[in-house]
């Protein structure tokens, strides 16, 4: 970004900025401006922003609003770098990132967007959303749970890229949301925090469901002594197994490897 005139980039030709903004609309951004030689974007149902333009490299520029959002992105795609200030924005821009071609440049907003919703407090707010909108029969705990599951399992889809954290499997059907921190001991904000779980296949979130996986601090899985021979051979348990975790996800792991781990 270029910090002197707060353009993103060198100018834009018309076909490019058309582009741009066909792959902003298809991610979910549906408040479009041009501004400083970039298109800015907003959302009616997500509340990360962005601003887009020309790499001075190859390729776009793309800045967010949100640092938790760009945290979890700097994990898949690389560190983000320093955007630069666009005075007449009315919010701020904490992070950004070069992708090469238009079919990228779209991915990279859809991730984006999709984790504006899911990350602590958005999925607790669309929680509180969805409840004040049933009647006060219908507030039970079983429909705070299938409600509060739903949305979890979405924000967990979102974080994992649609994949298995351990096996990368990457069929929607054949994959649980688990927490690891259980719901029944956990409060709404914690039942919703994507950081509080994994994205697993059926037969993993089994067992680490039951305590006989657990992940340790560096990321390793660690298997129970309970967990039989067979079993690990068919589960295909190797000491190179290490999942990508965020620091968030220390204090669940903590509580699943202390209390839900069975070590014996």
């Amino acid at each position: 970004m270029n910090a002197a005139t707060g353009i993103i980039g060198p100018s834009m030709t018309m076909l490019e900025s058309h582009a741009i903004r066909k792959a902003a609309r298809d991610a979910g951004f549906d408040i479009l401006i041009e501004l400083g030689g970039s298109v800015i974007g907003e959302s009616s149902h997500a509340p990360i922003k962005c601003a887009i333009g020309m790499s001075n490299n190859i390729g776009f520029t793309v800045a967010l609003s949100m640092a938790n959002v760009v945290h979890a992105l700097e994990s898949d795609i690389g560190q983000a770098s320093k955007p630069a200030e666009l005075p007449s924005l009315s919010f701020d821009l904490v992070g950004a990132f070069e992708t090469p071609d238009f079919s990228k440049l779209e991915n990279l907003l859809k991730r984006a967007w999709l984790l504006s919703r899911t990350l602590p407090n958005a999925l607790i707010d669309r929680f509180e959303k969805a409840l004040s909108e049933v009647s006060s029969t219908e507030r039970e705990a079983t429909v705070r749970q299938r409600v509060g599951q739903n949305l979890f399992r979405e924000g967990l889809l979102a974080l994992w890229g649609n994949c298995c954290a351990i096996t990368g499997l990457d069929t929607p059907e054949l994959l649980r949301a688990s927490h690891a921190k259980p719901w029944s001991d956990s409060s709404d904000i914690e039942r919703l925090d994507v950081f509080n779980g994994l994205l697993l296949a059926a037969h993993w979130d089994a067992a680490f469901d039951s305590g006989l996986i657990t992940i340790t601090t560096s990321g390793h899985v660690l298997s129970s002594a309970a967990l039989s021979a067979s079993t690990r051979e068919v589960l295909r348990m190797s000491e190179d197994i290490c999942i990508r975790l965020q620091p968030q996800h220390e204090p669940y792991l903590a509580w699943h490897r202390e209390r839900v781990f069975k070590q014996q």
